[in-house]
């Protein structure tokens, strides 16, 4: 039932249900759609601090005032160095080994008691109408078994207790379909996400790219060949330094960091 996914985003829910969609997406791709082994709270807790690191620790934007990610985020910048994880921007499974090791316990309790199940709540609506809190979660979880082959959720659970619950199982219909519409889910679920970040960051630059990290944002060979042909007609001096430039040793930096400006255009490149 497609029409229920499209209901995923609907209630208010700060950045959580965007971060852990995007992630379910992410572990799946990475997993070629295999669906043999069960998604973990342990792996959906480290895909969602990783990104949503690259939106708060590297671009600087909020993710709303009282965020439950964002406190834990807080805490993770606390006990590393800011530069040291820039360090693996580029490499995001490095990143996130680094940001596995910190403490997420808190990310990891919110994702096992109520996250997993508010995202799938709108396939449980009418059943569970009226309840709150644990009463809500144990519904989903008991309905998801119950009633799965006429409902047919995104996912189960491994568990019959949410205090039991280590893990969530994707329904094989769901995975054969996001497999076959891949790139046009993942696009629906980050226009969803830029929405929920405009509203939060109104006065942000180029807020559309600033979203994820693109692959192929330290490769400024066009841009090096630029300023070598103007040295070929100009002697330049380094913006920093003062010292004559040569073509063995130069280097180009962003004049506006680039996680405010989040582009490589010529404009915002200095040679040094």
């Amino acid at each position: 039932n497609v029409s229920v996914l499209a209901q995923i985003f609907d209630e208010g829910c700060g950045s959580y249900k965007y971060l852990l969609f995007l992630s379910l997406l992410d572990i799946l791709e990475h997993r070629r759609f295999e669906n043999t082994c069960p998604i973990s709270f342990i792996d959906l807790a480290q895909e969602i601090i990783t990104n949503a690191w690259i939106s708060y620790g590297y671009f600087k934007l909020s993710l709303g005032a009282s965020d439950k990610v964002t406190h834990q985020l807080a805490v993770i910048l606390r006990e590393n160095n800011q530069r040291y994880l820039e360090s693996f921007q580029k490499d995001k499974t490095r990143l996130k080994s680094v940001l596995g090791k910190t403490d997420y316990r808190s990310l990891l309790h919110y994702t096992a008691r109520t996250g997993v199940y508010q995202l799938v709540y709108p396939w449980f609506r009418e059943e569970s109408q009226g309840l709150k809190g644990k009463a809500l979660n144990q519904a989903i979880l008991h309905f998801s078994s119950s009633q799965y082959h006429k409902i047919k959720p995104l996912y189960v659970f491994d568990g019959e207790r949410v205090e039991d619950c280590t893990a969530i199982v994707m329904t094989s219909d769901w995975v054969n379909y996001l497999k076959s519409h891949f790139r046009i889910v993942q696009g629906w679920a980050a226009w969803h996400w830029l929405q929920y970040l405009q509203i939060h960051n109104p006065t942000t630059l180029n807020l559309v790219n600033k979203l994820f990290i693109s692959s192929g944002d330290d490769d400024l060979t066009l841009q090096t060949k630029f300023w070598a042909s103007v040295m070929n007609h100009h002697p330049l001096r380094c913006f920093y330094c003062g010292e004559l430039l040569n073509l063995k040793t130069l280097g180009l930096d962003h004049f506006f960091p680039r996680p405010f400006v989040a582009h490589d255009h010529i404009w915002n490149l200095i040679p040094i």
